[in-house]
């Protein structure tokens, strides 16, 4: 969390940043009120409960999953200020849920800071737990090229640093402490997983372009123009919207 909030201060536009992630939290949403149903939600690792009041109002019921206990803690006490009864938050990774009746997953700003087998593992625990024609919207950090790339994110005196690295450096630093591993993901890399799991991509927004203005910023007009440009590799993060199908 600190990590993240250096790269925002100092990289970007801090009100730019809010309202692009919010724009894409409403598409999410529009995505949702297509469901002819009223869905069932799984919010995988979701750290102190900041997307449950987002999708509250458009779910039937919210399971919340965080495999840190200090986090799940705080979890609970958001579920307190909202509805006990239509959320409840599980302490633990995804081999414990035994539901398989989840409509909609939200996977927000996670898999990018996981090993690299457990991105497919999730994806393949998920093929079980997913109705037919569900959607999976995974938000994370997106490459432009061909293929993944991989950062190590850290502290040195108190400034926000970024190391390119190989693939095999960037596996073998999850057990060091003091350095956040970040793998951005290139489509092709996600289409391949998400097929391999019995998904298909339906969709994808890049968002949270390079942009360093002090004005006042228009988020969704901004965002829309550089998706519609095509102009991928000025893109931080990348929504991708996973179906699945037969």
């Amino acid at each position: 969390d600190v990590l993240t909030n250096l790269y925002i201060t100092t990289k970007s536009n801090e009100k730019y940043w809010e309202e692009s992630e919010n724009n894409v939290l409403k598409k999410i949403i529009e995505k949702i009120k297509e469901i002819e149903k009223s869905p069932r939600l799984l919010d995988l690792g979701c750290g102190q409960g900041r997307l449950f009041n987002v999708f509250y109002n458009y779910v039937s019921h919210i399971t919340g999953l965080e495999p840190d206990y200090s986090r799940y803690l705080d979890a609970e006490k958001e579920v307190k200020k909202i509805d006990s009864k239509k959320i409840d938050v599980i302490n633990g990774y995804i081999d414990c849920l035994k539901d398989n009746s989840y409509d909609v997953v939200i996977i927000s700003h996670i898999f990018q800071h996981i090993p690299i087998e457990e991105t497919k593992k999730t994806l393949d625990y998920l093929q079980d737990m997913v109705t037919e024609d569900g959607y999976i919207f995974i938000t994370t950090t997106f490459s432009d090229m061909s293929k993944d790339r991989y950062k190590l994110v850290y502290l040195k005196d108190d400034k926000y640093f970024e190391e390119n690295v190989t693939e095999n450096e960037f596996i073998n630093k999850f057990t060091e402490e003091g350095i956040l591993p970040t793998r951005e993901f290139s489509y092709k890399t996600m289409e391949i997983l998400a097929k391999n799991s019995g998904f298909v991509i339906e969709d994808m927004f890049l968002y949270h372009f390079n942009m360093q203005s002090d004005g006042e910023v228009l988020a969704k007009v901004y965002d829309e123009k550089m998706n519609k440009e095509k102009k991928y590799q000025e893109a931080k993060d990348v929504l991708y919207v996973l179906r699945k199908k037969n």
